[in-house]
């Protein structure tokens, strides 16, 4: 993945890339990252139709939500 760093646009650095048949994908490019899609299974599975009332309890819900998506996989 390729952040705004400016060593990324160095023209160095693209040479470089060229050479070695690197492609950068831009840093928006979350799809790319295989975590993107468990994250947001687990965010939505803690978070939808709750009303967390404190930061605790918010904190504790995506922890509640991954156990319960294992103990889900294991009797599968």
């Amino acid at each position: 993945m390729m952040d705004s760093l400016s060593a990324h646009a160095a023209e160095d650095t693209v040479k470089r890339a060229k050479k070695n048949r690197v492609s950068f994908a831009p840093a928006d490019a979350s799809w790319l990252n295989p975590a993107e899609c468990h994250i947001g299974g687990i965010q939505r599975l803690a978070l939808k139709d709750t009303d967390c009332t404190t930061w605790l309890e918010a904190g504790a819900a995506p922890k509640k939500a991954i156990m319960y998506r294992n103990a889900q996989e294991e009797d599968a």
